[in-house]
């Protein structure tokens, strides 16, 4: 208690006994207000160093939200990157199959041949179809 508390309550203290109920009621109450202001002193501290703590980890959820916003563009920019390249290759794979469907070869041999090898599957291509019209003439 304050000094004034105490103050007051050496001076009811001090009081004779025949001091009516009423007044030791509103005294005993007057306590329980100056003790509850203490109390939501403490509990405003508290709350306000638990607001801090929760304000800290939203910061710390925030940068990270942003660090994975930033992973997820570059994922994506790396795979419309690699889209690109796979279509061509498949691509080249069906060019490849097509062609070797329509001259009677295996299909599919050169379907994946033409997707994993395309530059050195298109050479090769070129050189059987130009020796194919070589023969035919």
């Amino acid at each position: 208690m304050k000094n004034c508390d105490l103050e007051c309550a050496e001076m009811v203290l001090s009081q004779p006994a025949n001091i009516p109920y009423s007044e030791h009621l509103e005294f005993d109450f007057w306590i329980a207000q100056q003790d509850s202001q203490d109390t939501s002193a403490e509990s405003e501290t508290s709350a306000e160093s638990r607001i801090r703590s929760l304000e800290l980890q939203v910061e710390t959820l925030d940068s990270q939200v942003e660090a994975l916003n930033r992973k997820v563009s570059r994922l994506q920019n790396r795979v419309s990157d690699y889209t690109d390249g796979g279509i061509a290759l498949v691509l080249v794979g069906s060019f490849c199959a097509l062609w070797a469907q329509n001259t009677g070869r295996n299909a599919w041999s050169w379907f994946f041949l033409g997707t994993w090898f395309a530059p050195i599957t298109l050479l090769v291509l070129l050189s059987k179809n130009s020796s194919d019209r070589r023969s035919r003439k």
